[in-house]
């Protein structure tokens, strides 16, 4: 009956011990989950100001051409750094909404990533207390396997 018994405690640790492993295993997807977000959220910020860039460029060229067709050379130089400050007031305006989203994305992933390293901790603190228990139970069955075998003397 003894054997009986630490088997089947054998084996609930052992499921709690694979539990835990499994647990774990989804913590680390949830983790890359949140990288591959930080990526996509960087490659935005990177894709905007790229469009910034050919919205600074497009509205100087614009300036340049409408200020030539009115006023010359002297009018292209005034529409360039008209459409040139149109296009740094555009960019300014867009800048100051693409921080705040970038800020308030951040400290949200960087809330959820602190959630699941205080989750990893908590898991890894019950995997250990697991692991050794299932070693103890391990040790007391070989010691009870060798006390309860009979010795022979010849």
């Amino acid at each position: 009956m003894g054997y009986a018994l630490f088997t089947a405690r054998k084996m609930s640790l052992q499921s709690k011990v694979n539990q835990y492993n499994l647990q774990l295993m989804q913590i680390a997807n949830r983790e890359t989950e949140l990288t591959q977000k930080t990526a996509r959220l960087q490659k935005r910020n990177n894709r905007i100001d790229a469009a910034q860039n050919k919205g600074s460029a497009v509205a100087k060229i614009g300036g340049t051409v409408l200020g030539g067709v009115f006023g010359g050379v002297l009018g292209a130089g005034i529409g360039s750094s008209l459409g040139e400050g149109f296009g740094d007031f555009a960019n300014c305006a867009i800048d100051k909404g693409q921080q705040a989203y970038t800020e308030y994305q951040e400290t949200e992933l960087a809330r959820q990533q602190q959630e699941l390293d205080t989750e990893k901790q908590r898991i890894n603190t019950l995997l250990s207390a697991a692991q050794n228990e299932l070693q103890q139970v391990e040790k007391a069955e070989e010691s009870a396997i060798k006390s309860a075998t009979p010795k022979y003397v010849a």
